[in-house]
């Protein structure tokens, strides 16, 4: 028979799940534990059940890993260690000041699109150098450009050309918030609104982007050739990134 626990810590209930694991993350950082944010489909109202994962941010006062293993061994014992949830993101104020401005793509996305569940919201004002986001979009889509021709080629040979495309959604998701952010307009919550914004913006083809998304989240089925179009459109699309910047 399934527990109380197991049934909150299911897919179908993930609020549930969401308050269990900050009450044990407060429960086990104490007064050390500055905040918890909530960030990502979830914090959009986009979670879809099956498809999205619970991704969230763990800010304390200072790291010490005798509690972090702590954290770890209760994270397994709950049940939280499985994909739903992933791993969060842990780091301290200053680390949160200083990652921000040498890796400021990511955090721009969940300054963007974020929920503070506990202690003080330090998301909300934080900062995004635009010359420092520029050149790690740059160096991303760049890097984008080199492998796609080689997971291209292994998608193929595996004859997993859907899949390849449809982790394309995950792939470029922080990289249309920060062309948006970059291009100085609203960045909407939602990632169908991202996208339209987006062709209309830029003017770039972004239907490989299109595609993927209807697939993984409207259940769009295209045939073989639809998908081997997309695809082969994507490097254009990449291309057309880099020349906008």
């Amino acid at each position: 028979m399934q527990s109380m626990l197991d049934y909150l810590l299911t897919p179908k209930n993930p609020k549930a799940l969401i308050e269990k694991f900050k009450d044990f993350a407060t429960d086990t950082f104490g007064d050390g534990l500055v905040s918890i944010v909530l960030y990502g489909s979830a914090a959009s109202g986009e979670y879809k059940k099956g498809v999205s994962d619970l991704n969230l941010v763990i800010v304390l006062k200072q790291i010490d890993f005798d509690i972090l293993k702590l954290f770890a061994y209760r994270m397994t014992k709950l049940g939280l260690g499985s994909n739903l949830i992933r791993a969060p993101l842990i780091l301290t104020e200053k680390e949160l000041s200083d990652f921000s401005t040498n890796f400021p793509m990511e955090f721009l996305s969940i300054y963007n699109n974020h929920m503070c569940l506990y202690g003080k919201d330090l998301f909300e004002k934080l900062k995004i150098n635009k010359e420092a986001l520029k050149r790690e979009v740059l160096a991303e889509l760049n890097s984008k450009l080199i492998r796609f021709r080689q997971l291209y080629l292994d998608a193929k040979r595996a004859k997993r050309p859907k899949s390849f495309l449809i982790s394309s959604v995950s792939a470029f998701s922080q990289i249309i918030k920060a062309l948006l952010y970059l291009k100085g307009v609203t960045v909407p919550k939602s990632k169908e609104e991202r996208l339209e914004k987006l062709e209309k913006v830029l003017k770039i083809d972004i239907k490989p982007l299109e595609l993927a998304h209807s697939m993984k989240y409207k259940d769009a089925n295209p045939n073989q050739d639809e998908i081997d179009e997309a695809l082969l459109k994507m490097p254009g699309m990449i291309k057309g990134f880099i020349d906008y910047l």
